[in-house]
């Protein structure tokens, strides 16, 4: 058993250093792949995000989630955040909790698929209607 042990956590198994010689040797296609999908991702859900009344985003240059400034709703963000969660199903964090210069902001991850991206677009535009009257024009 301590042989077991020691070759564990010791060396990585024979199967997953095959995988990684794989993945190494063959990974530039892949990797400008998923750089490209992730920008046409982030490109899509932060002009959906602008759209959105009170809502402002600039795109993010190198990050997987989109910092939006919700000033212009009224509320506070984490009452947004809750309402999103609540009534729309769209999970954000408050951006307070990344320190006290975020507390007019949320943040979204923007690694769903573009379907999960588009369709959480969709809901928080219905919920918006609880703020839109607040919003000067």
């Amino acid at each position: 058993m301590d042989m077991l042990v020691l070759n564990t956590f010791t060396c990585a198994a024979e199967f997953t250093q095959v995988a990684a010689i794989e993945a190494l040797q063959d990974s530039t296609n892949a990797v400008e792949a998923m750089v490209s999908e992730y920008r046409k991702r982030r490109d899509h859900f932060v002009a959906g995000l602008n759209r959105i009344p009170g809502f402002r985003c600039v795109p993010p240059d190198g990050a997987f989630y989109a910092w939006v400034n919700i000033e212009e709703t009224g509320l506070p963000a984490e009452e947004v955040q809750t309402c999103l969660l609540e009534e729309a199903g769209v999970a954000g964090i408050a951006g307070a909790a990344f320190g006290p210069s975020g507390k007019n902001f949320l943040r979204f991850s923007l690694v769903s698929s573009r379907h999960v991206l588009e369709d959480a677009l969709e809901r928080m535009e219905r919920v918006s209607l609880r703020w839109r009257a607040a919003i000067p024009h």
